[in-house]
């Protein structure tokens, strides 16, 4: 307790230096945003068959960024190919930033009459007469086959993960102007997407969701005047809610220059998480303090016991959550997250458990409201409580208790471990947003596939070009072969390459490395992320003469590489939180009780999410769900559980293992169920976002929250503590 003292007799020092230590984080708190990633592409892993596939033909071509322009008209050909071509020479005079040119199948029409006529004549015939007499392999994938849809690719010179000096990402800046030019020509015929139109679309729609915060705010400051029944407290609430979502700013900021962009799901995470356990730790210290205070204690003495008691159950509760959220640096899409949350946590405690006291000791008892500081008479006044009667009746029947709990996990666990997930990141999307909506269109006109078919890259021990550059006969008949090989799996619609799978005219393009390489491009009728399209990828890769690239290929590889890693992420997680409570509480009974519970909850929480996301929502479950579940419920789930156990170890030494553990859960219980629902709330807010994935994680937060509140604590912990006679 001599910490706790010196925060309290310095508490001018304290005050100042934290005063001082804000004024200097201000340029970082202005500038977190430069940091922040709305980009949400996948990538292939590194050495895996995909990347080994794509680097290829990277090297061959470059994969650069690019916007995709989707007109529908119901006006005639002619008509529509001048409003494109116009479309294209305008877009070419406003130079916009990175852009390298335009692409659609009157433009390249157009050059295609130039080269075979060796004049200009080109322009005039397209303009006339649009698409007629065009070959097939100019309208290929720019006109869909009921001549209702024409495509504009428009070209980036730099790839998807590039971004300027203060962190632009060149796509997503471009996408405004080019549908306000879009609008212009071709009224509401026009739709720009692509992943930088996704990205912009991402960022609008969640940057006008903070008033979702503004509401959780409010419930925040009334849940905390109930709970401590003050009118100054709520106000402190918001006061540190929002010195450590500033502190938070600083760890994306400091996150971002030290380690690199960081993904944008996380902020709206990191608020919910620090409006969640900044309340949760100050309700905590002055609950403690109020209760000093009924119980006699002057208030100085009642302020250095509650920063010295509840601040330790706090730095371990911290640590606890901390260690376990930076776990998440681990995590392949979430690597930003782990350390973001990590400083932020760790930053968070040193706030509360040092300004805080300081603070509350110029306010002392007036704190509280008159009414809530009145003297206790009856010692034994938790008898009363619902909490001492739940927890009795938990102890007594405790074999019951736990033996119908776990029969009711059993099912969920299993289901834990084979949820169906998908790797479609952009799940969840409004279909009210432009770059959603148009690809709708490219699926329904063009197949499921056409921005990211598959490539199939094939090795030959001898050329298959001869001296003039053409293909051996040799050659066309090996690769006619393969072609039809490919062309006759199950669910492939189209194969493109040196030689189609029926013969025909041959390709040098599709040949690289001085004939001893090629490679096809294969489209399916199954979206890339589904799993009839991982089951024809998986048969194509099956080949051992095959290397097999694309989306598809590169989830597959996800896969298999995130089967390992997530195991080892449980594993590890699991260690560090039972370390960390093992060695707070000196007995490896309290982080079995605590880890056991929260597994749980969240085993249930899953099965529920499943049903609320397919059934409810129409959406499948993104693969980061259930993984972002388990280390942050892991992690918040055992934060509780430090203040129950701190309580039970405190009461029990005076009352005995019996008597100690019900006034523990009375000591605790109302409090520990308020901050329960005041987390809940806080993180479910989450769910109000209407983005898949905040929307997922924020359900999931909300319902495990109440399940850990309501049964996991009040049930379960009482009878595991008695079935394990911890304290005897």
């Amino acid at each position: 307790m001599e910490l706790s003292g010196v925060i309290v007799r310095r508490r001018r020092l304290v005050i100042a230096a934290w005063a001082l230590a804000f004024i200097g984080m201000t340029p970082l708190i202005l500038n977190y945003s430069h940091y922040v990633n709305y980009s949400s592409s996948s990538s292939a892993l590194s050495n895996s068959e995909s990347a080994k596939a794509n680097d290829i033909l990277a090297a061959l071509s470059p994969q650069n960024s690019t916007l995709i322009v989707v007109v529908q008209t119901n006006t005639t050909q002619v008509q529509t190919g001048g409003a494109i071509l116009k479309f294209q020479s305008e877009l070419a005079s406003m130079k916009i930033p990175f852009v390298t040119g335009s692409t659609s199948a009157f433009s390249n029409y157009e050059a295609y009459l130039d080269s075979i006529n060796g004049g200009s004549s080109g322009a005039s015939y397209v303009q006339a007469n649009g698409l007629a007499g065009a070959p097939g392999f100019i309208t290929d994938g720019l006109v869909s086959r009921d001549n209702s849809t024409y495509l504009v690719k428009i070209d980036f010179n730099v790839t998807e993960s590039y971004r300027t000096a203060n962190d632009g990402y060149p796509a997503q800046n471009a996408t405004p102007a080019v549908r306000a030019l879009a609008d212009s020509v071709f009224g509401a015929g026009a739709q720009v997407t692509g992943q930088g139109a996704i990205a912009y679309d991402t960022q609008s729609i969640t940057s006008r969701s903070g008033f979702i915060f503004g509401f959780t705010f409010v419930f925040l400051a009334i849940a905390v005047a109930i709970t401590l029944e003050s009118v100054i407290a709520p106000l402190a609430a918001l006061l540190f809610v929002s010195l450590s979502t500033a502190i938070g700013y600083v760890a994306i900021y400091l996150t971002g220059v030290l380690v690199g962009q960081v993904d944008f799901t996380v902020t709206y995470t990191l608020t919910a998480v620090l409006l969640g356990i900044s309340t949760d730790y100050l309700v905590f210290i002055l609950s403690r303090y109020k209760e000093g205070l009924r119980e006699g204690v002057p208030s100085d003495e009642a302020l250095k016991a509650a920063t010295g008691k509840g601040g330790f159950a706090v730095l371990v509760s911290g640590i606890t959550v901390a260690g376990g959220l930076g776990v998440l640096s681990f995590v392949p899409g979430l690597r930003s997250w782990g350390p973001v949350l990590l400083v932020s946590i760790l930053l968070t405690v040193l706030l509360v458990t040092t300004l805080l006291p300081a603070l509350a000791s110029y306010v002392g008892p007036r704190m509280f409201l008159a009414r809530s500081k009145k003297l206790v008479e009856d010692k034994r006044y938790y008898r009363a409580s619902r909490f001492y009667r739940a927890a009795k009746l938990s102890a007594q029947r405790r074999y019951l208790v736990v033996a119908v709990i776990l029969l009711l996990a059993l099912p969920a666990v299993y289901f834990w471990f084979n949820t169906p997930t998908t790797y479609n990141f952009n799940e969840g999307l409004p279909n009210t947003l432009q770059s959603v909506q148009a690809l709708n269109t490219l699926d329904q006109k063009f197949g499921s596939n056409l921005a990211y078919p598959t490539y199939v890259i094939v090795n030959f021990t001898q050329s298959v070009l001869s001296a003039n550059g053409s293909l051996t006969q040799t050659g066309y008949d090996a690769l006619k072969q393969i072609a039809s090989e490919i062309a006759t799996t199950p669910g492939v619609t189209q194969v493109a390459g040196p030689v189609s799978s029926t013969g025909g005219a041959a390709s040098t393009a599709f040949v690289f490395s001085g004939g001893k390489n090629a490679y096809f491009l294969v489209f399916t009728s199954f979206g890339p992320y589904s799993k009839q399209a991982i089951g024809l990828v998986s048969t194509l890769r099956q080949n051992s003469g095959f290397l097999v690239g694309g989306l598809t290929s590169s989830i597959i590889d996800m896969q298999n590489s995130d089967a390992v890693t997530y195991t080892e992420l449980e594993v590890l997680i699991v260690v560090v939180v039972a370390v960390i409570l093992g060695v707070s509480f000196q007995s490896p009974k309290y982080p079995l009780i605590s880890l056991s519970g929260v597994f749980i909850s969240i085993t249930w929480t899953t099965g529920i999410l499943y049903v609320l996301s397919r059934y409810v929502l129409g959406e499948e479950l993104i693969f980061l769900t259930p993984i972002v579940l388990f280390v942050i419920l892991m992690s918040l789930g055992n934060d509780f559980s430090v203040f129950i156990f701190t309580r039970v170890k405190e009461e029990q030494a005076k009352l005995g293992p019996e008597e100690g553990l019900s006034k523990a859960m009375v000591g605790s219980g109302r409090v520990v169920t308020a901050l329960g629902v005041i987390l809940a709330v806080s993180l479910g807010s989450l769910g109000l976002v209407p983005f898949g994935f905040l929307e997922q994680i924020g359900i999931a937060f909300f319902v495990s929250l109440l399940i850990d509140t309501f049964v996991i604590r009040t049930v379960y912990f009482p009878a595991m503590i008695r079935l394990l006679r911890v304290g005897e």
